[in-house]
């Protein structure tokens, strides 16, 4: 046992180191058996190929097997031999072919014999190990069309193409051989090379045969392309000298196989560079195309060059490059082009008439003054203000251009006529703004101290934008504003917010209010600052906490406090620095008074709140409103110094309270100057000449003069019950005239909202407020302040610069033609503006004598202002009227003035009661029409009823219906006195209104239809109230009271005049028609119009 052990051990480390297989006669592991070459796939009962012992479904009979078919076993096909290897039932080998048998020759049955049914019963087929008929072999489960030299599967012999490399081939890829295909294995079973015609891997050419290391372009002998550098000249080649072709040894031909050349980056015989491709005629350095090295004057610009023209270099031809390569330049001693000459050497910057060192002729904007020359700056001459001109001439007013102490310059077009732009002494026009009482009361966002309250909202923020907008829209030099900024009420706490802090003792007054000012007067400054416009400010007594100060309230003790804190933002830089040095310095006023000089205007801002702690100086306790001596002092210094000044020519003074009493107020405490016009402060502007003086406080409009001095009064807050406008001036400022214009828009308030803004104090603006943004700001007046000659006039008065409680100029005071109807409102055309513009309550628009009129019913009217004509001066009232028949008692068509006593109201009246006549009632005084002249018959009628002048009882009253005089009646003269428009004109019932009588809205309620309402401020003579009756009934004309008027002051001017597209001609005599009445001949003239003594009108 250890003997054999050992002798396996020694095979095992032997040199036979086969691995154990299948067939090798030994059983190994996972095989059944092995016989070695005894092994068969087709004798019976032997070890199968496979080591595998014989067994049923073998394809092979074995011993106790009736059939094996192998894979076709079956147990349900019947003629198939079943799974066990059994027959059913036929019986193969009786010589019958049953069913599932292909054959049966009985006993001739056989497996070895050529073309003979098997054994099975199954025909002689290709693999049965039987060579038969068309079979070249047949070696059964041997053959195989892999195995080298075996029988094939389809029992052909083994052949070259068949895809097994039988003995004598190197290579068979069956169908896949072939001659042509790269890499393939040959037809003759042999593997490619080169030379056998085809490319393969690594070749990049195979022509067989024609391969050649010789001829030129052919294939070479390696299987490789015809190449430079292989030693055969190929096409397209010089020469080829193979491995002694050289890109570096001169003369030899390169690796390119190019003969030696120029360019080639060799430098060869005959060359002094070669760079190759970088050889180039342009570009500097290089070595040159002709493979010379660069050089001056080959043309291209090296180092050390400054230019190179090559052949066109030059050292006489102008602007040519010099034969050194250095450009032409100014003083080289050629002319080059854009030089005017070069002396080279010669040339000079201070030699008079030397060409100068520019190559410029010598000339004005040279910067040396030369003959001729009034000044030359060089380069700085020029069309700017104040420079030496272009011309060498010194800058003059006139010349077009504003310099220093100019304010305009148009040059030719300067000029000293009225109505110029810019005088000859170049002074010109600008604009400023005034708005007093803006914005009186706190709005503000406060919500950075308290979230319990705010005093602002969008509703005041869009209000108070849109004015602005339409300020800075004026394009403004600076902005006025007299007073009242805020509320100012900074001091009390109404509702106990403590936003600003407590405000229980004076020192927590003085805190709070201080708090107060850091908030709201910065940010008022701010609405100015982002519109770019400068804002110059007047103390009113908002910023002094409001009017009054008794000695009692708090408040009196802290005026100082208050105007420090106004004085920190408005007259104060950041930081403490005075904003204006003309100022009162060392009086108590030097920080709250002051002057500054615009253009061809001094400004003077005045303080006019006099303070004494304690005291008791009257209505307004420890303030009077008064402006003291050492204030006054300062005043007429600043006056005299003004006067000195030639470039002064208007003095504006600004301050918080009117002077000059009354005017008009409202919603306002109606303060006014101590000694009003016999004041120190009233005769020092008088004295001085001042044009304007701006005020504010009364929240309404009014302008008056006295001693010369024009003090308009206007402005007022946003948010006040009662107040339906605001409003601002506008100062066009010319070197000869200051033209104002005042503006205004509509003011709006919710009636269903009563809730108010918050304020520290009690009194507060309505929360909501919307502007009319339809009509938007409207001329509510304007005025001229000549100064063409050697006085000033103030002239061209309209609307609220009609001076107030004064008697107007003679004109068409009011003229309502009640056709356009826009928001309830009627403009008035008439001299009065907006003074006397209609408010319309409830009447109706219908068809009128001219355009549209109004229809009226009890409890409708049409408010038009105050009272345009007062007291006993003249006047004419005319309207047009039309009315039905029936009816009782008096009705008032229009009436203005008040009920207030004898003679005081002007009621134009019908009476009912007596045919429809006109009567005129003014108050225990009343006319009675005689006759029957009736204006209720349901036509137009035209009623005039005309004051004259001198005359001043009811008795004189001359009225008219269509233009004829009526008799009239009555009891009484009472004095005609009609009542003068109030001061608080919405405490005031004297007004001008259509629809019923002056005693009140229910008092002789009219019912009708009224249109083209006018007052002139003069008297009209009967055949001028006779034109405006006849020039409306003409056809073809049917002029209104405005186009009478027009005409009618041509007549008094004695002047042609052209209405529409009709010319009126004057005739001084000669007309025969009836006076006022327009004739419409049947030959010659269009229209002929007697106005009186036979002068008028023709229309040829």
């Amino acid at each position: 046992m250890l003997l054999l052990a050992f002798a396996i051990g020694c095979g095992d480390n032997g040199d036979n180191d086969a691995p154990p297989r299948c067939g090798d006669g030994v059983v190994d592991s996972g095989e059944q058996c092995d016989d070695g070459s005894a092994n068969s796939n087709t004798l019976p009962d032997t070890c199968r190929t496979s080591c595998k012992t014989p067994t049923c479904g073998d394809g092979v009979v074995d011993n106790g097997e009736t059939c094996d078919d192998g894979a076709d076993n079956s147990d349900t096909d019947p003629t198939a031999c079943n799974t066990d290897c059994t027959m059913t039932s036929m019986t193969c080998g009786d010589g019958v072919v049953d069913a599932g048998e292909q054959c049966d020759d009985g006993a001739a049955n056989s497996d070895t014999n050529p073309d003979a049914c098997r054994t099975n019963c199954k025909l002689a087929k290709c693999g049965d190990g039987v060579m038969d008929g068309g079979e070249a072999c047949d070696d059964g489960a041997a053959n195989s069309n892999t195995q080298a030299n075996a029988c094939r599967t389809t029992c052909a012999l083994p052949s070259c193409g068949d895809g097994a490399i039988d003995t004598g081939e190197i290579c068979d890829d069956g169908a896949a051989n072939s001659d042509s295909a790269a890499d393939a294995c040959r037809t003759s079973c042999v593997l490619p090379r080169c030379g056998d015609g085809a490319i393969d891997t690594g070749e990049t050419c195979d022509e067989g045969t024609a391969n050649s290391n010789t001829v030129p372009n052919a294939c070479r002998t390696t299987c490789t392309i015809a190449r430079c550098g292989d030693g055969v000249i190929d096409t397209g080649e010089s020469c080829d000298n193979g491995p002694a072709n050289s890109n570096t040894v001169p003369g030899a031909c390169r690796t390119t196989c190019a003969v030696a050349t120029c360019g080639d980056g060799v430098v060869d015989a005959g060359e002094t560079c070669d760079n190759g491709t970088a050889n180039s005629d342009t570009t500097p350095n290089a070595c040159r195309e002709a493979c010379v090295v660069a050089d001056c004057g080959d043309g291209v610009v090296d180092t050390g060059e400054q230019c190179d023209m090559g052949m066109a270099n030059s050292d006489t031809q102008a602007g040519a490059c010099r034969t050194t390569c250095v450009p032409a330049r100014c003083g080289d001693g050629v002319v080059d082009t854009g030089e005017q000459c070069d002396d080279g050497a010669q040339n000079s910057d201070s030699i008079a008439g030397a060409c100068r060192t520019t190559c410029r002729v010598a000339g004005c904007g040279d910067g040396i003054l030369d003959t001729g020359e009034a000044c030359d700056d060089g380069a700085a001459n020029g069309d700017t203000p104040d420079a030496c001109r272009a011309t060498c001439e010194l800058p003059t007013c006139g010349d077009g251009i504003v310099d220093s102490g100019e304010q305009c310059d148009l040059g030719s077009g300067n000029s000293n006529a009225a109505g110029s732009q810019c005088m000859t002494t170049c002074r010109g026009l600008w604009k400023f703004v005034s708005m007093p009482d803006l914005l009186s009361y706190d709005v503000g966002d406060v919500s950075s101290l308290t979230a319990l309250v705010n005093s602002t909202n969008p509703f005041h923020e869009q209000a108070i934008n849109l004015v602005l907008d339409a300020v800075a829209a004026e394009n403004p030099d600076f902005v006025l504003v007299a007073g009242d900024l805020v509320g100012g009420n900074w001091h009390s706490d109404a509702d106990m917010r403590q936003v600003f802090g407590p405000v229980t003792t004076v020192a927590d007054k003085a805190t709070a209010l201080g708090l107060a000012a850091d908030t709201y007067y910065p940010q008022w400054l701010a609405r100015f600052a982002t519109r770019g416009i400068p804002v110059h400010a007047a103390l009113g007594d908002h910023e002094l906490g409001n009017a009054p100060w008794p000695a009692s309230f708090d408040r009196s003790q802290l005026v100082d406090e208050f105007k420090a804190g106004f004085a920190k933002h408005m007259t104060k830089a950041p930081g403490g620095a005075h904003r204006y040095t003309n100022r009162p310095v060392g009086t108590p006023y030097e920080d709250t008074a002051y002057a500054f000089k615009h253009k061809n205007m001094l400004v003077l801002t005045v303080d006019p709140f006099y303070y004494e702690p304690g005291a008791n100086l009257g209505d307004q306790g420890t303030v009077a409103l008064d402006i003291k001596a050492d204030q006054m002092t300062w005043i007429n210094q600043v006056f005299t110094a003004a006067a000195a000044d030639p470039e002064i020519e208007y003095l504006v003074v600004q301050g918080h309270i009117p002077v000059i009493k009354p005017v008009r107020f409202q919603a306002s405490t109606n303060l006014g100057l101590d000694n009003e016009r016999t004041s120190a402060f009233w005769q020092a502007l008088a004295s001085a000449g001042v044009d304007l003086y701006l005020t504010g406080d009364m929240h309404a409009m009014s302008a008056k003069n006295v001693n010369g001095v024009e003090q308009v009064c206007h402005g007022g807050p946003m948010g006040t019950p009662g107040l339906t406008t605001v409003n601002y001036l506008v100062g066009s400022v010319y070197p000869d005239r200051m033209e104002l214009t005042l503006k205004t828009i509509d003011i709006s308030y919710d009636a269903t909202n009563t809730n108010k803004l918050w304020q520290t104090g009690a009194t507060r603006p309505l929360e909501q407020l919307a502007l009319d943004t339809t009509n938007g700001f409207t001329n509510a007046g304007s005025m001229v302040i000549d100064h063409t000659g050697p006085t000033r006039v103030y002239r061209n008065r309209t609307g609220y610069f009609l001076p107030f409680q004064e008697q107007p100029p003679p004109a068409l005071l009011v003229h309502l033609p009640l056709d356009q109807q826009t928001d309830g409102k009627t403009p008035n055309l008439g001299l009065s503006g907006q003074l006397n513009r209609g408010i319309i309550s409830g009447a109706t628009s219908v068809a009128g004598k001219f355009g549209s009129a109004i229809d009226l019913v009890p409890g409708q009217r049409v408010v038009a202002g105050s009272t345009p004509i007062s007291s006993n001066w003249p006047r004419t009232v005319s309207l047009w009227v039309k009315r039905p028949a029936g009816g009782t008692g008096l009705i008032t068509m229009m009436t203005f003035g008040r009920n207030a006593g004898n003679g005081t109201k002007w009621d134009m009246d019908i009476d009912l009661d007596n045919g429809g006549v006109v009567e005129l009632g003014v108050a225990s005084g009343r006319t009675d029409g005689v006759g029957t002249t009736s204006v209720t018959d349901g036509n137009w009628h035209h009623v005039a009823m005309v004051l004259p002048d001198g005359m001043t009882t009811i008795k004189q009253v001359v009225i008219y219906v269509d233009g004829t005089k009526i008799t009239t009646t009555s009891a009484t003269a009472t004095a005609i006195v009609t009542a003068l428009e109030l001061a608080d004109q919405a405490a005031s019932s004297s007004l001008l209104i259509l629809g019923h009588a002056a005693n009140g809205m229910t008092t002789q309620q009219f019912t009708g239809q009224l249109d083209d309402v006018a007052i002139w401020s003069r008297a009209l003579d009967a055949a001028g109230v006779k034109a405006i009756s006849s020039l409306a009934s003409t056809s073809g004309l049917a002029y209104d009271a405005g186009k009478v008027d027009r005409l009618l002051g041509a007549f008094a001017a004695q002047a042609d005049i052209t209405i529409g597209n009709i010319t009126w001609s004057y005739q001084a005599s000669g007309l025969t028609g009836a006076a006022g009445v327009v004739v419409q001949p049947t030959s010659g003239n269009q229209y002929e119009l007697n106005l009186g003594g036979g002068a008028g009108f023709v229309v040829h």
